[in-house]
């Protein structure tokens, strides 16, 4: 039986998904600090989505890229869809609060 080298294709995916999701945290934080200084809550309610959202985009990434390093198995394409879902809807939220300050 033949063993398929994909190289460090599927490490470096995700590492640029956890990268991905620590910045959106960043931001999350951000948008929190400055909504319970100036009194917003629904802005801190868009930052607590953020922040969830970015967690849970960790928390995915990381369980993919072990289960990549371990088994070499195919990607589910439901946690990739996931896991982009997260992200857009965390920068959806991000862009809200901007343009609505």
């Amino acid at each position: 039986m033949a063993v398929i080298e994909r190289g460090l294709q599927p490490e470096r995916t995700a590492l640029a998904w956890r990268r991905t999701s620590l910045s959106v945290a960043a931001n999350g934080l951000l948008l929190l600090r400055t909504s319970l200084a100036a009194g917003s809550t629904s802005v801190s309610m868009l930052s607590a989505i953020v922040l969830a959202c970015s967690g849970l985009v960790f928390i995915l990434s990381a369980h993919r890229g072990e289960r990549l390093r371990l088994s070499r198995a195919a990607v589910n394409p439901l946690m990739a869809l996931l896991l982009v879902g997260c992200t857009v809807l965390a920068c959806a939220a991000e862009l809200l609060v901007i343009a609505g300050t």
